[in-house]
């Protein structure tokens, strides 16, 4: 891959003028905050260790509070002044360049040389009469690739998190090399065995079924990212359909946790939460949340926003922060969302 770099050396005397002024206000900033809370956390270990390395001006408390807005004099730190506004060399990354040749080079059948190509064709057609593709979550990954577990051994979170990503650049998926990559996703949803919804596997790899449903962030990510595909591509078939079912099935799961998400996980085969002495996940609140308020806007149906409101109710009532991978910000995400659009009042 050929990683872009867009320099900036041309710039340099008019963004020179433009770095000093940020810079300035910057420091202003944290200067009079600093000095503020000098004076009202006077105790405080951090602002004594920041003082004592010269990065906030000694003042006196008592001095007259300065209006918002007032600037402050300027202080000399050594330690900036030797910070050159504009590195050299200096180049920014081609971040849309760099994601679509990442885009060509995961999605490349034609690859060839060691661990590649980085993905290959599912046909067990799992779940939807139809292919299925695999990506490496590890390039080399031994548990993976289309001779082990017959091709099925392969992650939702790699496989449609690549096409969300590709998709979020400009790729077309959907007509890529032959292949419709967003309707190919739809064999993770795991309806044969009755879960009906997306799973991080086509299928229950191993004997335990436990393991499973060992995790709830493993399920709340997939079907996270079917709905924000099915967002992208609403003409898919089946995606309707499929996004209405996993709507239903999370606030039916929402309505059995019943707000105690003291939990690790929730077993769609048994309805069921999964609760073990320890591992919980309780931003799992803020997942199914964000699935319910996505449903209601897809759907309109105003159960789907009652489940939202419990789900982050819940979660706006923790005492402790649950977060576990990356499933609490969706919610946060949410809270606020409901706040601007519902009128709620989520902190």
């Amino acid at each position: 891959m050929n990683i872009q770099l867009s320099t900036l050396a041309d710039h340099e005397s008019s963004r020179g003028n433009a770095s000093q002024l940020m810079r300035d206000r910057y420091r202003n900033a944290i200067t009079r905050m600093l000095q503020r809370s000098l004076c009202r956390y006077h105790h405080s270990l951090i602002l004594v260790v920041m003082v004592l390395a010269g990065m906030v001006p000694l003042v006196s408390c008592s001095a007259e509070k300065l209006p918002p807005g007032e600037a402050v004099e300027q202080i000399s730190l050594p330690g900036m002044e030797e910070m050159p506004d504009l590195p050299q060399p200096f180049g920014l990354l081609d971040r849309k360049q760099l994601a679509l040749d990442l885009d060509g080079y995961l999605f490349d059948f034609s690859l060839e040389g060691d661990y590649l190509p980085l993905i290959w064709i599912d046909n067990n057609r799992r779940n939807f009469d139809q292919e299925a593709f695999g990506i490496y979550t590890v390039v080399g990954d031994q548990r993976q690739g289309p001779g082990r577990h017959s091709g099925e051994y392969h992650e939702a979170l790699s496989s449609m998190g690549a096409v969300l990503g590709g998709s979020l650049a400009g790729v077309d998926k959907s007509n890529q090399n032959g292949y419709n990559f967003p309707k190919m996703v739809l064999n993770y949803f795991n309806k044969q065995d009755g879960r009906n919804v997306f799973y991080n596997f086509t299928r229950q790899i191993g004997n335990d079924p436990n393991n499973y449903e060992n995790s709830f962030w493993y399920i709340l990510m997939p079907n996270i990212l079917f709905y924000s595909i099915a967002d992208l591509y609403p003409q898919t078939p089946h995606f309707d359909e499929v996004a209405r079912i996993v709507a239903d099935r999370f606030f039916e799961a929402g309505s059995i946790i019943n707000g105690d998400y003291n939990l690790r996980s929730f077993n769609f085969r048994t309805n069921e939460p999964y609760v073990p002495e320890k591992g919980h996940q309780p931003d799992a609140a803020g997942g199914i949340g964000w699935l319910q308020y996505m449903a209601y806007q897809r759907f309109g149906d105003n159960k789907y926003l009652e489940g939202a409101q419990a789900a982050i109710g819940s979660l706006n009532e923790q005492t402790i922060s649950g977060m576990w991978e990356c499933i609490l910000p969706f919610g946060c995400y949410t809270a606020a969302r409901m706040n601007a659009e519902q009128g709620t009042d989520y902190d």
